[in-house]
């Protein structure tokens, strides 16, 4: 005769006290795994969905509007923020209702937890960052030799890659080029593919018959370097207006230094200077003439951060500056 078991003997499963603090840890770990061990698995998948779905869609903002990634990652952290906010209510709310004794399911393991944050936070996380790193992005730190007025020895500039791929330079623009040495130095594009261009022998750029309209600043004296044993020179500031860009150019006050001949470029050049167009700095289309497409690794966006090269020191004020 079989004898059916009454209710009492079957068993259900260990019971557990469920930790409140605990919960809310492993949600600032990862979003979505307080919710598990609450045994909440359907709340949990919904959390993490909700946090992968905005990763995606960041990742979409990069990779098609060349947003700054400085933006995009302080809006992933304030919408991180609110998530916890509200995951801390939610679970407080769950352990205020249902108490705080849980039946241990077969999930509820250490390894289970540890497995899902390597799976679903730290693995995708890692892949977007390289994945941002080498295809999207680029990192280059300003040497004391290149001639930008906006720069600095020590700026770090994030710049775009494959700008004259899904995104074609623009006039104006300062781009990351490729020397012949094989470094990489910013440059202004100054003209593209079948435009003339002469640079005259006052410093002063014509496009297509046409001068660049530009304003004195008066005298400016240039950052020293303090490897040479010489003071800074002084020299004349402009600001140069080339389509929607506006930025300042420095002159020599006493040499004229440029010749007079025009040249129209190809279909596949470009015409790139130094916003400092004096002769002993750095190398533009004004010596090395015209750049092949190829050379041009990226777009320069902005000084990601800055380090004082003497100190070490952190340099706040300069962070997140538009290099234009």
């Amino acid at each position: 005769m079989n004898i059916k078991p009454s209710d009492s003997s079957i068993y259900l499963g260990e019971p557990a006290e469920r930790n409140f603090w605990m919960a809310f840890l492993l949600s600032l770990f990862m979003p979505g795994l307080g919710h598990l061990y609450m045994g909440k698995p359907l709340r949990a998948i919904n959390v993490q969905g909700f946090w992968l779905l905005a990763l995606v869609i960041a990742c979409c903002c990069l990779m098609l509007a060349h947003v700054f990634l400085l933006r995009v990652v302080g809006a992933l952290v304030s919408l991180w923020l609110v998530l916890q906010i509200w995951i801390f209510l939610d679970l407080y709310q769950l352990t205020s209702r249902g108490g705080r004794t849980y039946i241990l399911k077969p999930y509820n393991s250490p390894l289970v937890y540890g497995g899902l944050f390597i799976g679903l936070a730290v693995a995708p996380l890692w892949g977007t960052t390289e994945y941002l790193g080498t295809m999207l992005y680029g990192i280059h730190r300003v040497s004391a030799e290149e001639n930008f007025p906006s720069l600095q020895e020590g700026d770090f500039i994030l710049y775009a890659k494959n700008a004259t791929g899904t995104h074609p330079v623009k006039r104006g623009e300062v781009v990351m080029v490729k020397l012949r040495d094989g470094s990489l130095s910013p440059l202004r594009v100054m003209g593209g593919p079948k435009d003339k261009i002469r640079v005259k022998s006052n410093g002063r750029v014509e496009l297509n018959e046409l001068s660049l309209p530009r304003q004195p600043l008066g005298r400016v004296q240039w950052k020293r370097n303090e490897a040479q044993d010489r003071k800074p020179p002084n020299l004349i500031g402009y600001l140069e207006v080339h389509g929607r860009s506006s930025y300042e150019v420095f002159m020599s006050p006493d040499v004229r230094l440029y010749g007079e001949s025009g040249e129209e470029l190809s279909d596949d050049a470009y015409f790139l200077l130094a916003d400092n167009r004096t002769t002993d700095r750095a190398l533009d289309s004004r010596h090395l003439g015209p750049f092949h497409k190829e050379s041009i690794e990226g777009k320069a966006l902005y000084v990601l951060y800055s380090v004082e090269m003497e100190t070490g020191e952190f340099l706040w004020r300069r962070s997140g500056l538009l290099v234009d």
